[in-house]
């Protein structure tokens, strides 16, 4: 039986003291005989290897990764809760290495691969060594996980190992990949625009002049219109690109419509029969647009409409002020009031 004892100096001293009873010849109690030890710091050793063995595992039943022990013939001899919860295997699903490997990689020519590469880390790792590797695993209800693996071999030949689940970080880090490369493409490609659009500066210059210089109606002059044209164009694909290069978002400008209604116009060709007609109103007012964009619609507008005609006809423009209320709103357009 153990007993406290308080010294004459006033500390608490833990003995266990245990007794025979001796007997005489005849059978008699003759007396007692005891032994006394002092305990205090064999019971103060196993309280504080209690508090610790259950303060450790408290930090690996709480722990945000899953944590497995396998024994060195290969069988799990525990799976914490982060793990359960990770994967959706228990002890009942996985109880050896072998089960572990057939379960989380189906597809038999990665799991050799993952075998191979697990055997070689043990053969080439010391004791408390850590290896570290990713893999694809799949869990019990088929969900795909990339998964972080971090195994240390024991003095026992047991194997400790930490899994962390890396999908959400793999997929941001791909993403982040991806975004460099787009980056690095729209730099790329805003230098080449700018570059091309100097030369096509050029070229549309020496255009111009040369169509001062040549003959009305003549095939040379009807030549260069065609290639001014086509470098208008030109122009206005290098516009594109170059907002590409800025994230594919419009370079607004809040000014009239009408510089653009009439530079569309031009596109359609003299020759083409068709009569132009436009009733653009003075004092127009700002419209925050992208005058390239905006242009392109236009032409293309324009372009369907001589294509529409090809006896040759009249195309009215007409662009005006106008407000418009909830209560004469037509059915059939689709503006708001303002």
């Amino acid at each position: 039986m153990k007993h406290a004892i308080v010294w004459p100096n006033g500390k608490t001293r833990l003995l266990s003291i245990s007794g025979a009873p001796l007997f005489d010849s005849t059978g008699d109690f003759d007396g007692m005989i005891s032994t006394v030890q002092d305990v205090t710091e064999q019971e103060r050793t196993k309280k504080a290897l209690e508090e610790s063995h259950a303060k450790y595992r408290q930090l690996v039943e709480q722990s945000p990764f899953g944590i497995s022990l396998i024994d060195k013939d290969g069988r799990y001899q525990y799976l914490n809760p982060k793990f359960r919860e990770m994967f959706g295997y228990g002890l009942e699903d996985i109880p050896t290495g072998k089960e572990w490997f057939q379960k989380a990689y189906p597809e038999e020519k990665y799991r050799r691969e993952v075998v191979k590469i697990w055997k070689e880390d043990q053969r080439n790792t010391g004791v408390g060594e850590a290896r570290p590797r990713t893999y694809n695993v799949i869990c019990k209800d088929g969900q795909k996980k990339v998964i972080y693996f971090r195994s240390v071999t024991m003095e026992n030949s047991d194997q400790l190992v930490f899994y962390e689940d890396v999908t959400e970080t793999e997929i941001l880090e791909k993403q982040l990949r991806r975004a460099h490369r787009v980056e690095a493409v729209a730099t790329l490609t805003g230098g080449i625009a700018h570059d091309y659009n100097n030369l096509v500066s050029i070229i549309m210059g020496n255009l111009g002049l040369a169509m001062q210089e040549a003959e009305t109606e003549t095939a040379l002059s009807h030549f260069l219109k065609e290639a001014n044209r086509a470098t208008d164009k030109v122009r206005d694909l290098t516009h594109e690109l170059m907002a590409l290069s800025r994230g594919g978002a419009p370079v607004k400008e809040v000014v009239s419509l009408k510089p653009v209604l009439k530079h569309s116009a031009k596109i359609i060709p003299a020759d083409s029969g068709i009569l132009i007609e436009e009733f653009i109103k003075e004092g127009l007012w700002a419209v925050p647009h992208d005058p390239h964009k905006l242009d392109a619609v236009f032409r293309n507008i324009l372009t369907n409409a001589v294509e529409a005609m090809p006896q040759g006809g009249t195309i009215t423009i007409t662009a005006e002020n106008l407000r418009i209320d909830d209560l004469d709103q037509d059915p059939g357009l689709a503006l708001k009031a303002g």
